[in-house]
Formats: C-alpha cells, structure tokens, sequence
C-alpha cells in the first residue's frame, strides 16, 4: 500500500461518527440540558402531595359512602323481609282462629259447616296474597307447572294430558310455588 492511500484510511471522514458514537454535527447542535432550580422542585412536590391527600380522602369518602349504602340497603331488606311476613301472617290469623273454635265444637254439621268456612277464609287469605291455584285437570302436561307422578293408559283422555289431580299446585303471580302432582294420560 503506498503512503498516501495509508494517509486517506487514517484520517476521518467528515460524515464519519466518532469514537463515543455521535457525529461531529450533533456535536455542534447540543446544547445544555437547563436544571431546574430547587424551588421549583419543591413547589412540584407540595402541589403533587396536596394532590395525593386530596384523592386519598375522596377514596376514603367514596368508601365510607359505600359502606353506608351496604348497612342501609341490608336494613331496608330486613324492614321489607319483616313487612312481607306481618302481610301473610296478618291474612293468616283469621284462619288460625277459626281453627281454634272448630276444636271446640261438639256437633258433626256444626265442625262441617266451620271447616267449610275456614277453608274459604284461607282461600281469601290466599287470594289477597296473589296465589291462584294451577289448573291441571283435562291440560296438556307442563313440566314447568306439572309433576307427573304416574301415567295411566286412558281412552276418554289425549295421550299427554293430565287425567288426575293428586295435589293441587300453586303459584303467585307467575311464578311457581308447587307444582301440581298430576297422573298422566298415555297410549299405553
């Protein structure tokens, strides 16, 4: 190799980068980094701290608040629970009193007239509370309202079709508090 062609490998581009990785323009273009005094530091964490105990009380106000809803729904729970069994036992006392004097009665037609009388109190006891009766003889078989029991091969009947009541069922407004235990129409 001659001398000047050694001359050219040694000496640095202009566009080369340098040693500790940075051109020698971005040299030229760096300027200090300004350092914020102290004050103003001080100032950021009084104005960042007073932020932080503001949201730490909102989230404990929140939480407290929380808390007092819990405790006042659950009461109001009890109260509504409390209001709805005064409201059924209320329409059921009239029946339990009767019962009462139907045990104290001596002669045959006069237990059969008071039980009559109590079993219509209970049904107006029953009525004022939303509970009908589920109509099962001669329907077609439900699940949802129906409990088959037994099934029976019947001609007057169509297969599938309730042909006994066992027990009577009942629900309030639409929902199901005992199902009908019914025997069941087939074919054989």
């Amino acid at each position: 190799m001659s001398e000047t062609e050694k001359k050219k490998k040694q000496a640095p581009k202009p566009d080369a980068p340098k040693a500790d990785g940075k051109d020698r323009k971005d040299v030229k273009d760096e300027k200090p980094t300004p350092q914020p005094d102290a004050q103003k530091l001080e100032e950021q964490v009084e104005q960042l701290t007073l932020q932080l105990k503001e949201e730490t009380e909102r989230v404990l106000r929140i939480s407290a608040e929380y808390d007092n809803f819990k405790k006042r729904t659950a009461k109001e729970k009890e109260e509504l629970y409390e209001l709805s069994l005064s409201a059924v036992l209320t329409g059921l006392l009239p029946v339990f009193d009767n019962l009462e004097r139907a045990r104290l009665c001596k002669d045959y037609d006069t237990l059969k007239s008071g039980v009559e009388m109590i079993l219509n109190t209970f049904s107006q006891a029953l009525t004022n509370l939303h509970v009908t009766e589920i109509e099962a003889l001669g329907k077609e078989f439900d699940p949802a309202c129906h409990e088959a029991v037994l099934t029976e091969v019947r001609e007057d009947y169509e297969p599938n079709t309730v042909c006994e009541v066992l027990q009577k069922g009942y629900r309030i407004k639409d929902r199901v508090l005992r199902h009908a235990m019914v025997k069941v129409a087939s074919k054989e």
